[in-house]
C-alpha cells in the first residue's frame, strides 16, 4: 500500500490512499481531515505571531472630546464583503480576510496616533503605522458620524493601502459634540482667544496664525510632534529657482481673491462658533 499525503492549505490535510494491484485498479478513497491552525504561509514560526497581532508602535493616549471616552477600551466588528474589520477606538483597526483559507490577510491597518482637525472640528481619527505595504506602512482615517448605534458603516481604500472608515455613534449627534474649542483646557482656550485677536487685528499673518494653532493642538495632545511622511517629503522637496511661497499659492489675482474670501468666511464661522461659549 502506498500512502501519498498532500499538504494543500494551512488548515486542511488531504490524505489519498491508493492501493495498486497488478492487473486492475480501484476507486480512490479520499478522507479530508480538518486540523485547525492559527498560521498561514506567511507565518514566521520563530515569532509569536500565532498568539495574536502585535502593534508596531504603542497607541497614543486618549485625547479629544471627553464624552468619547465611552468608546475607549471597546471594540466593534463588522464584516463587509470579504473582509472583517475590528475598530478599537484609541487603539487600532484590524482587517481579516474571510471566506478564504489560502494565504489570507489578517493584519493591523493602523494604530491610533492623532486627530485630524478641520475648521475647529475633530474631523477624523488618524491611525498609522499599520502592516507594511510595499515601501510604506498602512494607515487609516476613521470618521465619526451621527447614528443611533455604535457601528462600522463602510470602509474604502481611496489610496494604495490608505483606508477610510465611517463609524456611526450617538455620541456625535449633538451639533457641538466634535468642536475643538470647548474640549480645550481654560488655559489653551485663552491662548486661542489671544491668537485669534492678534490675527483679527492683523498683528500676525495667516501662516503665523496656523502655526500658533498647531502649537495649541500639540499642547492639548490632539496632534503629534512629528510630521507625517507626506508633509516631511513636501518640506524636503527643494524649491525651484524663482519660486516663492506666495507665487506658488497665488498664480493670479483671481486665485488670491478667492483664497481671501474663503479665509474671511472661515474667520466669520469661527467667531460665530466661539460666541456660543462666551
Amino acid at each position: 500500500m502506498q500512502i501519498c499525503c498532500l499538504f494543500c492549505s494551512s488548515s486542511v490535510f488531504i490524505i489519498i490512499l491508493l492501493q495498486v494491484l497488478p492487473g486492475y485498479s480501484e476507486n480512490v478513497e479520499m478522507r479530508i481531515v480538518d486540523e485547525p491552525t492559527s498560521y498561514s504561509w506567511q507565518t514566521n514560526f520563530n515569532s509569536d505571531t500565532r498568539a495574536g497581532l502585535t502593534m508596531r508602535v504603542p497607541p497614543s493616549p486618549f485625547s479629544g472630546p471627553q464624552h468619547l471616552q465611552r468608546l475607549d477600551k471597546r471594540c466593534f466588528k463588522k464584516t463587509l464583503k470579504k473582509y472583517e474589520y475590528e475598530f478599537c477606538p484609541f487603539s487600532n483597526v484590524t482587517q481579516r480576510e474571510v471566506g478564504s483559507v489560502w494565504n489570507s490577510f489578517h493584519g493591523i491597518l493602523g494604530v491610533w496616533q492623532e486627530w485630524k482637525i478641520v475648521d475647529n472640528h475633530f474631523s477624523a481619527m488618524h491611525m498609522s503605522m499599520g502592516e507594511q505595504c510595499g515601501a510604506h506602512p498602512r494607515e487609516i482615517d476613521v470618521k465619526l458620524v451621527c447614528g443611533k448605534d455604535n457601528e462600522i458603516l463602510n470602509v474604502t481604500e481611496p489610496g494604495h493601502c490608505r483606508y477610510e472608515m465611517i463609524f456611526s455613534t450617538p455620541l456625535t449627534c449633538h451639533q457641538h459634540s466634535m468642536l475643538v474649542y470647548p474640549a480645550l483646557t481654560k488655559h489653551l482656550q485663552h491662548d486661542w482667544d489671544q491668537l485669534l485677536s492678534e490675527y483679527t487685528d492683523e498683528q500676525i499673518t495667516e501662516k503665523g496664525y496656523n502655526k500658533g494653532m498647531q502649537a495649541i493642538f500639540k499642547k492639548a495632545g490632539y496632534i503629534q510632534e512629528f510630521a507625517s511622511e507626506e508633509s516631511q517629503h513636501k518640506e524636503e522637496t527643494p524649491h525651484k529657482a524663482g519660486d516663492s511661497e506666495t507665487g506658488k499659492r497665488f498664480s493670479s489675482l483671481d486665485t488670491c481673491i478667492e483664497a481671501y474670501e474663503s479665509l474671511d468666511r472661515e474667520l466669520k464661522q469661527t467667531k460665530a462658533q466661539l460666541q456660543v461659549f462666551v
